[in-house]
């Protein structure tokens, strides 16, 4: 009897302290949402050393009269965060990404920042490569959760390899593994030394903060301000 009072409190206590890890583990990112009243934005930890786009961003919230933070995550988890409510949305998604979300979020029309694919290659391959069609007979590598790049490349009939590091990214390349890597410009700081690699411009990819849907009634202020700041500033 004594033995099976033990068991009963044992299993008791490892459900509470399963039940208190997982409050841990979502409490910083809810705490927020709920907490001080601002809205509580994702950011690509990618991006998140783009110091200039982030404070544009707080300076046109506030301008729209909202205070917003902004907390750096790995590009999954900013999504499901942002799409089952935990944030309240994300500073840096394409048109495409937020077409796949509609019904949980709202873009703003406006981009807020436009960065520009680019196909890197060996030098020594000297591929003429000008747009996503010309990767078609080629093997290729994009950042892990690329939503565009994926559907791009599925376009053209391309299944890609997928990393989310920046070093094994270029490793692929000069190893010899895939014939090309896709990414944006604006990565290019988290690559380190380039040599002996090809830069050739694909196409522009624009950028947009993205919402809940309950917060669609912002949508208009938060344009008309973003729309403000780029009459006197520009982000590359």
């Amino acid at each position: 009897m004594i033995l099976g009072w033990f068991r009963r409190f044992e299993v008791c206590v490892v459900k509470i302290l399963l039940l208190l890890a997982s409050l841990s583990f979502v409490s910083p990112v809810a705490s927020l949402a709920e907490g001080d009243g601002c809205l509580q934005l994702g950011v690509l930890s990618m991006l998140a050393d783009r110091e200039e786009i982030l404070t544009a961003t707080k300076q046109i919230f506030r301008d729209a009269g909202e205070c917003v933070e902004i907390t750096a995550l790995p590009t999954r988890r900013s999504e499901m965060l942002s799409t089952s409510g935990t944030l309240d949305g994300e500073v840096l998604r394409t048109a495409y990404w937020a077409s796949q979300h509609q019904d949980q979020m709202v873009m703003v029309p406006t981009p807020l920042f436009t960065d520009q694919i680019v196909a890197v290659s060996l030098e020594t391959r000297n591929l003429e490569l000008a747009s996503i069609a010309d990767l078609k007979p080629y093997r290729v590598v994009i950042s892990v959760g690329h939503r565009w790049g994926e559907a791009q490349l599925a376009a053209i009939g391309v299944q890609p390899m997928e990393t989310n590091s920046p070093a094994r990214f270029v490793e692929l390349i000069k190893i010899g593994r895939v014939d090309i890597g896709m990414v944006e410009q604006s990565m290019f700081s988290h690559f380190g030394r380039m040599e002996g690699l090809r830069i050739s411009p694909l196409t522009p990819l624009a950028y947009h903060m993205v919402l809940n849907r309950e917060h669609e009634g912002l949508i208009p202020a938060i344009d008309a301000a973003l729309q403000r700041f780029q009459a006197a500033h520009s982000l590359r």
